[in-house]
Order: structure tokens, then C-alpha cells, then sequence
């Protein structure tokens, strides 16, 4: 704590202020808080800089030390999925009042992003498998070594079917070519193109 002398001026009189009035000064007495550096504490910082603590409930014996930093380092991964459910999915905000039906649609965004992380883990494995560096995902058919699957998902947006019926009867069935990069990743899905093209 510091006290502080605060200094105020007021008219000696009352009435109007003019050329010849009088002012007294009041001193006043302020207890307030500074902050002040703790050289001992610094001092004491010091000596774990650079140091880079990780506590972990995983024992010594299953994990070395370099393998539990590994796991640690695998967390900018699982971030991106919370990014993604934020932002991507928009699962915020809820309307739903009831705790049970919050949790069922929770549930439902969890096999969502699970569906999401197993979609591309299948695509990237199966590019490694066959030497595929990257592929013509992005605009202007820019090259991606990553592919999402919201990238996937986009690629096969402009896929349609068309069914022709005469009442109830079904002549004809229409649909949309695929491209060489569609049926490229189907090919690493291990896909039928005959899905998409009758």
C-alpha cells in the first residue's frame, strides 16, 4: 500500500468566481497499490528458463519421456477438430433446452468429426500407398498435400441424378460425367465409379 497526497483547489468565499477571488488548497491523503518488481522471484524464475515442464499421468515405465512429448505435440491435431466443430459444423449455438437431447445431438456431431478423420486418413493412406504427393483440390487447381474432407465433399457437390418417369414406371436415369480427379479419388476409396455413373 502507498499514500498518495492528492491536491484540490475551492474558492476561499462563496459566489461567482471573478479576477480578485481567493482559493485555499486541500490536501488529502489517498491509500492506493504500486507494483513493484520481486527481484527474488525473478531471480528464482530464472533458473527454469528454458525449461519445459509436462506432467502426465501415464507412468514412467509405459511411455519414455521423448514419447510423452509426442503426444503432447499431437494436440495442435485435436484442436483442429474443436476449431472445426466450432466452426465448420456450427454446433454452437444450441437451442435445445433438455440435457438428454443436447447429448443426442452432441453424439451426433461426435460421428460426424469421426466420419470427417477416417475420410481422410483413408485418402491420405491410400495416397502414400500409390505415391501420390499431392492433389488439384484447391481453385485454379492449386495442389493440396492434405486433403480434407470438406475439399472431398466439395469436389462431388456438382454430382446430380435424374430419374424420368412415365407415371410410375422409370424409363431413363441421368446422370452428371465424372471428372478425372472425381473418379481419381474414388479410385483411392476404392470406390465404384459405376455409383456415379449408372
Amino acid at each position: 500500500m502507498v499514500v498518495k497526497e492528492v491536491e484540490t483547489y475551492r474558492q476561499k468565499k462563496k459566489g461567482r468566481p471573478g479576477n480578485n477571488t481567493e482559493y485555499v488548497k486541500i490536501v488529502k491523503k489517498q491509500w492506493t497499490f504500486e507494483a513493484m518488481p520481486n527481484g527474488i522471484k525473478i531471480q528464482d524464475d530464472a533458473a527454469t528458463d528454458g525449461m519445459f515442464p509436462l506432467i502426465t499421468n501415464i507412468e514412467a515405465k509405459s511411455l519414455s519421456m521423448s514419447e510423452v512429448l509426442e503426444k503432447y505435440k499431437f494436440q495442435p491435431y485435436i484442436e483442429k477438430r474443436h476449431q472445426q466443430f466450432k466452426s465448420v459444423f456450427e454446433a454452437a449455438p444450441v437451442y435445445l433446452k433438455l440435457p438428454h437431447r443436447i447429448e443426442a445431438l452432441m453424439f451426433v456431431y461426435f460421428i460426424v468429426l469421426t466420419l470427417n478423420v477416417l475420410i481422410e486418413r483413408e485418402l491420405r493412406l491410400a495416397m502414400a500407398k500409390k505415391g501420390i504427393g499431392s492433389l488439384p483440390l484447391y481453385p485454379e487447381n492449386r495442389r493440396c498435400k492434405y486433403p480434407t474432407t470438406t475439399r472431398i465433399i466439395d469436389l462431388f457437390s456438382n454430382l446430380r441424378r435424374h430419374i424420368l418417369f412415365d407415371g410410375d414406371k422409370e424409363i431413363k436415369c441421368f446422370y452428371n460425367s465424372i471428372s478425372t480427379l472425381q473418379e481419381q479419388i474414388l479410385d483411392l476409396f476404392i470406390v465404384s465409379k459405376d455409383n456415379y455413373t449408372g
